[in-house]
């Protein structure tokens, strides 16, 4: 009975089941270039219930937030992979076959 409980408060805001699943939903949403008003559609919502009813999609303002936090943090972690990168090419790629022109 107490896992049930855990199980379920897991997916309340704030849980780890509920980080879980936003942080998925948002790579989603980034990855397809989908809009963030998917999560409005009665189609997407009645996925979601059935996958697992006890998850709480997050609004659009919401995930407007979330994802505009996750972009700071990673901008922020790859300028820091950069700067302790120990060897960085900066240029243009040149192509080695020469590149054909129509007259």
């Amino acid at each position: 009975m107490d896992r049930c409980l855990n199980n379920a408060s897991s997916f309340t805001r704030g849980g780890t089941r509920y980080e879980e699943c936003t942080n998925a939903l948002m790579y989603a949403i980034a990855k397809d270039n989908m809009p963030l008003s998917v999560t409005e559609r009665p189609g997407f919502r009645a996925f979601v219930r059935k996958v697992q009813p006890n998850y709480k999609l997050p609004s659009e303002p919401t995930l407007t937030k979330k994802l505009d936090g996750k972009h700071k943090e990673l901008k922020l972690q790859i300028k820091q992979e950069i700067k302790d990168a120990p060897c960085l090419i900066r240029g243009v790629a040149r192509c080695p076959t020469p590149c054909l022109s129509t007259v």
